[in-house]
C-alpha cells in the first residue's frame, strides 16, 4: 500500500550514501602469478580482448582461443613463444573449444546476456571451415561424445543453462 511504500523510500533516503567512488582504471591480469610465465596475445588497442573459450592441442603445439565478438584464433607455436594468429570467422560466442574422437568442434551459446531462445550450436571445424552438427540449443556449456543407449553408436550430451532451465539433452 502507499503508506508502506512511502516507509521504504524514506528509510533508503535516511540511510543510503550521497554518493559512491567509481574506480575507473582498466584492469589487468596479474603478472606475477607463482608457477606462470605471463604474455599478453591477445589485445585490442590498449584493451585485453576478451575471452570466452580456450582450447588447447599439445601435439600441434597450438591453442584455440574464441571470443564472444564470433571469432576463432589459432595461436601456433606456443612452445617457443612465437604466436602466428590465424582466425576464422564464425558467428557465435564461444563456450567450449576442444577436440572429441580426433575432430575440433566449438560449442556457441548463440548470445550473451540474459535470454531464454534456443540459438545455441555445435560446429565441427575443419580446414578453416565449419558445419554445423546440431542446433537449436539452450545456452550450451559442454557436450561430450558418449553411447549412452549402448546401441553403438556414440550421442552427443548437452549441457544446457539458463534460469531455472538448465537441462542435460542427447
Amino acid at each position: 500500500n502507499e503508506e508502506d511504500y512511502k516507509k521504504i523510500v524514506a528509510f533508503y533516503l535516511q540511510n543510503s550514501i550521497d554518493s559512491a567512488k567509481v574506480d575507473k582504471t582498466e584492469s589487468t591480469p596479474n603478472e606475477n602469478l607463482e608457477g606462470f610465465n605471463y604474455q599478453a596475445v591477445l589485445k585490442a588497442g590498449n584493451h585485453f580482448s576478451n575471452i570466452t573459450a580456450i582450447g588447447i592441442d599439445e601435439g600441434k603445439q597450438t591453442v584455440l582461443v574464441g571470443s564472444p565478438m564470433g571469432k576463432l584464433i589459432k595461436l601456433n607455436n606456443i612452445e617457443k613463444g612465437e604466436f602466428k594468429k590465424d582466425s576464422l570467422r564464425i558467428p557465435g560466442v564461444f563456450s567450449v573449444i576442444k577436440q572429441e574422437k580426433g575432430e575440433w568442434y566449438a560449442l556457441d551459446i548463440g548470445m550473451l546476456g540474459p535470454h531464454e531462445r534456443k540459438l545455441g550450436k555445435l560446429l565441427k571445424l575443419k580446414n578453416g571451415n565449419y558445419e554445423t552438427v546440431l542446433e537449436g540449443l539452450h545456452k550450451p556449456s559442454d557436450f561430450l561424445f558418449f553411447d549412452i543407449n549402448e546401441d553403438g553408436v556414440d550421442d552427443i550430451i548437452v549441457c544446457n543453462f539458463g534460469f531455472e532451465t538448465g537441462s542435460l539433452a542427447w
